[in-house]
C-alpha cells in the first residue's frame, strides 16, 4: 500500500534562484544585486539574502554539531558574581539559585584570597546540584575549589571549572606581572587530579578577551582554538591522554546580537575542535566540547541600559541556538556598576524564559539544514582555520603574544569597528540612535576601579572596551553642562519650509545632536527671532528648498550671532555656494557623529 506525500510547495508553480534574481533586479530599478544586497562581514564573509539549495551545492556537509557538545538538557543558567564583599556575595548566590541559576561563576580576584574566603563565599550552596565555576583563578584559588569538591563527598556529581587561563589573562596584562609558565604547570598538576571528577574542568580556552579587545568573530576563534591546543599540549606532556588532556578544557565564547554570526561561530568551533582532535589521534569521546556562553560585555550601554535586557535575549538566544553547555547573561546594569537584586533577576529570568517558554534547549542543533547557517558555518570555520594555522606556524598563541602580530591585527578590527560605530552603521539603540537626555540615573554601587596594564608591557595588552564609550563621553560632557550652567549644550532648529518639507530631516538631526548630548531646540516661529544665547544651529528641509533658501538661512543665521551652521543633508552640487553662505558642517547619514561631535563642543566651549 502506497500513500501519497503532500509537499509544502504543492499547488505552486516552481521557482528557481534565477527567478528571485530577476524579480529582485526589476524591484531595484534595474540595480547590481551583488553591490546593493549582498554583504560582507566584519571577516569578509559574504552574506547573501536568499539561500537555496543551490548555494549549498559542492558544500562538505559537517558533521552533527549537536553531537560534538556535552551539556544538560537544557543547559546550565549560570550567574557571574564579582563583589569583593564575601557575606554579600554569598546572598546573592543563594537569591540566584533559588531564583532558577543551576550554575555560578565567581570572577571575585583578591578578594578571594584563601579557601576560607572560598567557604565563606559558598556557604549553602550543595555542590553537587550547583555547578561552581572560577573566573580568571589563580593557581591556588583553582586548588581550594578542588578541596571542596573532593570534601564534596559526590565525584561524579559535582560540576564546575576552576578558571585557570594563563595565557588569556596574560593577553590582557601585555605580559605582566610575569611569564604564564609557571601558573601553566601548577595547572597541569590539578588536572591531574581533576581527571578523578568527570565534570569538573580545568584550563579555559577563552574568546572574552579578543572579542572584548575588538576583535572579530574569526580572529577570537582561531585564538580560542590556539589557546586550547596549548593547554592540549602541556596536558598530553605531563601524561594524560589526549582525551583526558581534552576534557579538561573548557571554551567559553562570546554570544551577541549578530545572531547569523554568533551561531555559525559556535557550530565552527565543534567541528574545528573535532578536527584538532582528530589530528591529535583522539577519539570520539575527546572531541565533545565543554562550551559555556556569556553575552557581549562590549555592546553593553550606560545611557538607557534598560535596552541591554534586549541585547542580552539576542544573545543567550543565540548561545541556545548554538548548542551552549552553560550560558551567562549578562545583567542589564553592568556597564555601570554591579548589579541590582533587580538586574540579576532580570538576567536569570531571561534565561528561564528561553528555556521554558521557548523550549530553545529541547531542539539539538536547529541551524543544522539550513542553507544560510550551514554556509556561513562552512566560511566561518575555513577562515578560522586559516588564521588558527597562521597563528600556530608563527609558534602558536605565546609566540603571536609577544611579537604582537595578534594584536596588531585585533587593532585593526577595533579602528574598523569604532569607525562603524561612529557612523552608525552599526547603531547603538539609546546611545548612538533614539537617545534620551532627560532619561533617569540608575543608582548602582561603582565597580572597584582595575589596575591598568604596565606602561611597560612587554607587548601591546588586549584591553577591553565598549562600543558606546566615546558616545558616553560626550554626554558626559553634556550632563557637565546642565550641571554647571543650568541647561544643556544647544542646538537651533532652523526649519525652511512647511512640516511636510522640514520634518524628516528635523527628525534626523535632532537624533543626530542628542546622541551625543546636545539639545536640539526647535522655535515656535522664526529661528532668527529665537537665536538668543544659541551658538549651535541646523539648517533643516527638502533639496529643492536648500537649493531656493538655504544661502539667504545661513547668512541670516550668521548675521545673526550662530557661530557654527551646520546643514541637514549632503550638499550634492551647491556645496561650494553653501559654504560661502555661511554654513560651516553638512551632517548627513554616514558622516562620523563623534567627529562632528569634538568640533561643536569646541564650539561651544569645554567645562569641566
Amino acid at each position: 500500500m502506497t500513500s501519497d506525500i503532500l509537499t509544502l510547495a504543492e499547488g505552486f508553480p516552481e521557482n528557481s534562484q534565477t527567478t528571485w534574481q530577476n524579480l529582485a533586479t526589476k524591484a531595484l530599478g534595474g540595480a547590481d544585486l551583488e553591490k546593493r544586497l549582498v554583504k560582507k562581514s566584519a571577516d569578509g564573509l559574504t552574506i547573501r539574502p536568499l539561500y537555496t539549495p543551490e548555494n549549498a551545492k559542492g558544500l562538505p556537509r559537517p558533521p552533527e554539531a549537536a553531537s560534538l557538545v556535552e551539556r544538560p538538557q537544557p543547559w546550565d543558567v549560570a550567574a557571574t558574581h564579582a563583589h569583593p564583599d564575601l557575606e554579600q556575595t554569598n546572598k546573592a548566590i543563594l537569591e540566584d539559585l533559588g531564583g532558577g541559576v543551576s550554575a555560578i561563576t565567581l570572577a571575585l580576584g583578591p578578594a578571594l584570597g584563601s579557601a576560607r574566603d572560598l567557604e565563606t563565599t559558598l556557604k549553602g550552596v550543595h555542590l553537587p546540584m550547583a555547578g561552581v565555576n572560577l573566573d580568571g583563578a589563580s593557581p591556588d584559588q583553582a586548588g581550594w575549589l578542588l578541596d571542596l569538591f573532593s570534601n564534596a563527598g559526590a565525584p561524579e556529581e559535582v560540576r564546575g571549572n576552576l578558571g585557570l587561563d594563563p595565557l588569556g589573562i596574560w593577553a590582557r596584562q601585555g605580559g605582566t606581572p610575569k611569564d604564564p609558565a609557571a601558573a601553566m604547570q601548577a595547572g597541569a598538576k590539578l588536572a591531574t587530579r581533576a581527571k578523578a571528577f568527570p565534570k569538573v574542568t580545568t584550563f579555559v580556552a577563552d574568546e572574552r578577551w579578543i572579542h572584548e579587545a575588538g576583535g572579530t568573530n574569526v580572529q577570537g576563534l582561531a585564538a580560542q582554538l590556539s589557546t586550547a591546543v596549548s593547554y592540549l599540549r602541556l596536558l598530553v606532556q605531563h601524561g594524560l591522554s589526549v582525551t583526558d588532556a581534552a576534557r579538561q578544557i573548557q571554551f567559553m565564547s562570546v554570544t551577541d546580537s549578530d545572531l547569523y554570526g554568533t551561531v555559525a561561530k559556535l557550530r565552527a568551533l565543534k567541528i574545528l575542535w573535532a578536527r584538532v582532535i582528530a589530528a591529535c589521534g583522539g577519539d570520539a569521546a575527546a572531541a565533545l566540547i565543554v562550551l559555556a556562553a556569556e553575552t557581549s560585555r562590549r555592546a553593553l550601554t550606560k545611557r538607557d541600559p534598560y535596552v541591554n535586557i534586549l541585547r542580552g535575549c539576542a544573545g543567550g538566544f543565540a548561545a541556545a541556538l548554538g548548542g551552549a553547555s552553560a550560558i551567562t547573561v549578562l545583567p542589564f546594569t553592568d556597564a555601570l556598576g554591579y548589579p541590582t537584586n533587580r538586574a540579576r533577576r532580570v538576567a536569570r529570568n531571561t534565561q528561564v524564559l528561553l528555556a521554558e517558554e521557548s523550549s530553545l534547549g529541547r531542539v539539538e542543533d536547529p541551524a543544522a539544514g539550513s542553507y544560510a547557517f550551514e554556509n556561513l558555518t562552512r566560511q566561518t570555520a575555513e577562515a578560522a582555520w586559516e588564521t588558527f594555522q597562521a597563528i600556530e606556524a608563527e609558534g602558536g598563541l605565546l609566540a603571536v603574544l609577544q611579537s604582537g602580530s595578534l594584536a596588531a591585527m585585533v587593532a585593526d578590527a577595533r579602528a574598523k569597528l569604532t569607525r562603524a560605530v561612529a557612523t552608525r552603521k552599526e547603531p547603538l539603540t539609546g546611545t548612538s540612535e533614539f537617545p534620551n537626555l532627560a532619561e533617569a540615573a540608575l543608582e548602582v554601587e561603582l565597580f572597584e576601579p582595575a589596575d591598568p596594564p604596565s606602561p611597560d608591557a612587554p607587548f601591546p595588552a588586549f584591553q577591553a572596551y565598549r562600543l558606546a564609550e566615546p558616545f558616553e563621553a560626550f554626554r558626559d560632557k553634556s550632563d557637565a553642562f546642565l550641571a554647571q550652567t543650568g541647561a544643556r549644550p544647544r542646538v537651533l532648529i532652523w526649519p525652511l519650509g512647511t512640516p511636510a518639507d522640514d520634518t524628516p530631516r528635523i527628525t534626523f538631526a535632532r537624533n543626530f545632536f542628542e546622541a551625543l548630548g546636545i539639545e536640539a531646540v526647535i522655535p515656535d516661529d522664526d529661528p532668527a527671532a529665537a537665536i538668543g544665547d544659541n551658538s549651535l544651529a541646523i539648517l533643516c528641509s527638502s533639496d529643492a528648498l536648500y537649493a531656493e533658501r538655504a544661502q539667504a538661512a545661513a547668512k541670516t543665521a550668521k548675521a545673526g550671532g550662530i557661530k557654527h551652521l551646520y546643514l541637514a543633508g549632503a550638499p550634492g552640487d551647491l556645496k561650494d555656494a553653501l559654504t560661502a553662505a555661511g554654513v560651516d558642517d553638512f551632517i548627513f547619514m554616514g558622516c562620523d557623529l563623534l567627529e562632528v561631535a569634538a568640533s561643536a563642543y569646541t564650539n561651544l566651549g569645554d567645562v569641566q
